[in-house]
């Protein structure tokens, strides 16, 4: 199970994952500053269709705005000394949509049975889309986006046993 917490305003991002206390009930324990976050469970149950869809989640009283996104211009990100680059993205609604991950010659550890993650939402924060390499040796994903519009990328690798996440924006069109 994939628990993921997104502020209203696509600053916040928790990719966690709740433990089983019993049948049917999980625990997860994440402390958030005060605002207005979406909830993703994002589950595969056996023989049921199931899509992720938001839940309001309220902390404390002050609501978050919701977001105003503009395409990324730098598609090379830093974090604590690990580079990737987004290559360039051409993402048209309705086709599939590789996104191209250059590690700079780095190569990721093996993250929950991948060699990365992405989740990407809209940029309402109603549309979630979570994507797995697009084979085990690989960091092409190969995303599906259903509408044009603004998009919030989450790219998740893990080297030197710590979890990095580099943020992308992109706009797909028609």
């Amino acid at each position: 199970m994939h628990f993921i917490l997104i502020s209203n305003d696509l600053e916040e991002y928790y990719h966690l994952h709740p433990e089983k206390e019993e049948e049917g009930r999980f625990r997860v324990n994440q402390a958030l500053e005060d605002g207005t976050y979406q909830a993703f469970v994002d589950i595969v149950p056996e023989n049921k269709a199931y899509t992720p869809a938001p839940n309001l989640l309220q902390v404390g009283t002050e609501e978050t705005a919701k977001a105003h996104l503009h395409a990324d211009n730098e598609w090379t990100k830093e974090v604590e000394g690990k580079t990737v680059t987004l290559e360039e993205v051409e993402a048209i609604a309705g086709e599939e949509v590789p996104l191209n991950f250059d590690m700079h010659g780095e190569q990721p550890e093996t993250h929950l049975g991948a060699l990365g993650h992405v989740v990407i939402v809209d940029e309402g924060a109603e549309e979630y889309i979570h994507v797995h390499p697009a084979s085990e040796d690989s960091t092409t994903f190969n995303a599906h986006f259903t509408e044009p519009g603004m998009y919030k990328v989450w790219a998740e690798f893990k080297f030197d046993g710590e979890i990095h996440v580099y943020p992308f924006v992109l706009e797909v069109k028609e």
